[in-house]
């Protein structure tokens, strides 16, 4: 879900589902990793903003082990400069996802 307040969009609850699914998709981390920022992609160019106008990333992730993978990951998937970020584990996340991204950008 994305909203929209004084030229900064939120993005709140990506996970790696296709749309109108209710599972995670069944492929490994590096996988679903990029379906999430494919879908960060499309919710921030909804809202008039991109990847390169993102502030601030917090990414959850049910396995911290997987930390190392997106770091090797992120310069494929984020541009520079990049956004702050934090990296917390969690139990659970919806969907049984191994991942879930929430995002703050600023609009064009």
């Amino acid at each position: 879900m994305c909203k929209t307040h004084n030229g900064i969009v939120y993005v709140s609850g990506i996970v790696p589902v296709k749309p109108g699914e209710k599972t995670s998709i069944d492929a490994d981390f590096s996988t679903q990793c990029r379906l999430v920022f494919s879908h960060l992609k499309n919710c921030l160019e909804a809202h008039d903003s991109c990847l390169e106008y993102l502030l601030k990333l917090r990414v959850y992730v049910t396995d911290i082990s997987n930390g190392p993978l997106l770091n090797e990951l992120y310069p494929q998937l984020v541009p520079q400069p990049y956004p702050t970020r934090v990296l917390i584990e969690v139990s659970k996340l919806p969907f049984n996802a191994p991942i879930e991204i929430e995002a703050e950008a600023y609009q064009q």
